[in-house]
């Protein structure tokens, strides 16, 4: 399971139920992730919300949004906002499937 995790694979096919939680544990989001997703998509939106304020006095092509946001002073592109929606899903539905099994 970790080496499938760093090959950035999202679960894996179990046979044995022993082998749950383990599983579940390690494909699961961090706390740490889980933030970050939620720091990246709020930066993009935010991003967006800010240059869409420029108004229409404001239309330079350096004004629009340009499809690129920073966050601690990386660059944010809309795969990185899709990936984070993702895990952020992801994570969601993971702890209402784990909370109807048990």
């Amino acid at each position: 399971c970790i080496q499938g995790k760093e090959w950035g694979m999202d679960g894996k096919t179990l046979i044995h139920p022993n082998q749950i939680s383990d599983a579940n544990e390690i494909y699961a989001p961090s706390a740490e992730e889980v933030e970050y997703a939620r720091r990246v998509v709020a930066c993009w939106e935010e991003e967006q919300r800010r240059r869409r304020r420029g108004g229409t006095d404001d239309v330079s092509a350096n004004n629009k949004f340009s499809g690129v946001a920073v966050l601690d002073g990386m660059m944010i592109e809309q795969l990185h906002v899709d990936s984070a929606r993702r895990l952020l899903t992801s994570n969601e539905e993971g702890c209402e499937k784990i909370t109807e099994e048990v």
